[in-house]
C-alpha cells in the first residue's frame, strides 16, 4: 500500500485540473505533479500602502548598495 506523502499547496483562486503520482524513483517519497488553472474571478485587492513603505525600501536599497 502506498500514497503520496508530499503535498502541493495552492490558493483557492486556483482550481485543480489534474493530479498524478509519478513513477517510483527509489525514494521513500513519491513524486507528484499537478496542473492548476487560474480562476480570474477570484481576485483579491492589492495590499494597502503604508506610510513607512518608502522609508523601508530606501533603507533596503542603501544597505544593498553598501555591499558593493
Amino acid at each position: 500500500m502506498s500514497w503520496p506523502l508530499d503535498h502541493i499547496l495552492f490558493e483557492p483562486r486556483f482550481a485543480l485540473q489534474e493530479f498524478r503520482v509519478l513513477p517510483d524513483f527509489g525514494s521513500d517519497h513519491r513524486a507528484v505533479t499537478a496542473t492548476l488553472c487560474h480562476r480570474p474571478g477570484e481576485r483579491r485587492p492589492a495590499p494597502g500602502i503604508h506610510p513607512d513603505n518608502l522609508a523601508e525600501t530606501e533603507a533596503s536599497l542603501r544597505a544593498a548598495a553598501s555591499l558593493d
